[in-house]
């Protein structure tokens, strides 16, 4: 991830703007960038964090999750993350417009909801499965949440802390 120095290369570029979650509201539009995205000035939007190249066997049968010429926001200098004081979206990014009536802070956790339940959708779970979720962060919890709805045998919630295993519980 950081590399180590010498034959590792860094993941992260130096003097990136870390953020990888977030949402934002529309504040310009480069050419062509509202009929690219299907945005307009003052929408609230999210974008998945994985920009893809869209040129890749991977991209090109709809598996842009593992196109290996990616960025992310917050890792390359190119796609700056969410910290910044404004983010723009490369032609390639994967951008969402929000329903107007949802918080920004909730449509923050849209991105890490969406990479929890490709997980339990990777998974495979059938109704005879023993599912086990290691960590009940945010993507634990979506996932929790998720696997619940694929009505396993059993569902079991691993972690270290008490009052996250009480939220789980609440997810699923």
């Amino acid at each position: 991830f950081w590399g180590n120095g010498s034959d590792l290369p860094a993941y992260v570029e130096v003097g990136t703007i870390p953020g990888h979650e977030f949402s934002g509201r529309v504040v310009a539009l480069g050419d062509q960038a509202g009929e690219i995205h299907q945005v307009d000035v003052g929408d609230l939007v999210v974008s998945e964090q994985i920009v893809p190249c869209q040129s890749c066997e991977y991209c090109k049968t709809g598996n842009y999750q593992v196109c290996d010429p990616h960025h992310v926001y917050g890792f390359h200098k190119v796609t700056n993350g969410a910290m910044a004081e404004y983010m723009i979206y490369p032609k390639n990014a994967l951008v969402h417009k929000v329903p107007s009536e949802v918080d920004p802070f909730h449509a923050a956790f849209v991105e890490p909801l969406a990479c929890s339940l490709h997980c339990v959708e990777l998974g495979n779970i059938q109704w005879n499965d023993v599912v086990v979720v290691s960590g009940c962060g945010p993507l634990g919890l979506g996932m929790v949440a998720g696997a619940k709805l694929k009505q396993p045998k059993c569902l079991i919630a691993l972690d270290l802390f008490d009052w996250k295993l009480d939220i789980a519980k609440k997810a699923g």
